[in-house]
C-alpha cells in the first residue's frame, strides 16, 4: 500500500469526527524542537488528514491541544505535542543504545507508548513499555496500516448480528 492510499484510507476511517488539521507552522515548530524533518508520511497526516487526538486521528498525538501527557495527566496538566517532544528529546537515555535514533511520541500514555524515529525518513517505530524500549522493525506505514486492519475487523465484528442463544443469559 503505497501514501497515498493510506492517506485516503486513513481519511475514510475518520471521516465522521470534527476534523482540525494542524498547520504548516505547527508541523515546522514540532521539526525545529526535534532536530529533524517530520517523516513525510507523518506529516501529511498532520496537514492534509487531521491534527491528531481527540477529534481528529486517534493513531497519532495532536500536534496542537493538550489532550494528553506523557506522565498520564489529562486535562489541565496535559501538554501539547511539542512540549512533549522536547521532554523526550532532551531526557531519553541515548548512552543504552548501540544507536540514537530520535524517538518522539506518537501515541500512548501512562507507561506505554509507540514512539516514531524522527532521524528516519521511514520513521521506524519503537515501544515504551514498563520503561523499557523496543525497536519494533516496522516502519510508520506499516504499523500505521496493522492499525488501520484493526480497526476494520473491529468495525465488522461490531456489525455482525449477535445470536441470542450465544449470551450468558
Amino acid at each position: 500500500m503505497n501514501d497515498d492510499q493510506i492517506i485516503r484510507r486513513l481519511k475514510d476511517a475518520v471521516s465522521w469526527w470534527g476534523i482540525r488539521r494542524a498547520s504548516a507552522e505547527d508541523v515546522a515548530e514540532v521539526e525545529a524542537a526535534v532536530g529533524y524533518p517530520m517523516p513525510p508520511l507523518l506529516k501529511r497526516i498532520y496537514l492534509e488528514v487531521a491534527d491528531g487526538g481527540e477529534g481528529g486521528c486517534l493513531l497519532v498525538l495532536s500536534l496542537t491541544e493538550p489532550e494528553y501527557c506523557c506522565d498520564g495527566d489529562q486535562g489541565e496538566h496535559a501538554e501539547p505535542l511539542l512540549s512533549e517532544c522536547l521532554s523526550w528529546v532532551e531526557s531519553f537515555p541515548r548512552h543504552r543504545l548501540d544507536r540514537s535514533p530520535t524517538l518522539v511520541p506518537l501515541t500512548g500514555g501512562c507507561d506505554t507508548w509507540t514512539l516514531i524515529d524522527y532521524s528516519t525518513p521511514q520513521g521506524n517505530i519503537w515501544s515504551w513499555e514498563s520503561s523499557r524500549l523496543s525497536d519494533e522493525d516496522l516502519t510508520f506505514a506499516e504499523w500505521l496500516v496493522a492499525k488501520l486492519d484493526e480497526w476494520d475487523a473491529s468495525a465488522k465484528r461490531m456489525s455482525e448480528p449477535v445470536d441470542m442463544a450465544d449470551l450468558p443469559w
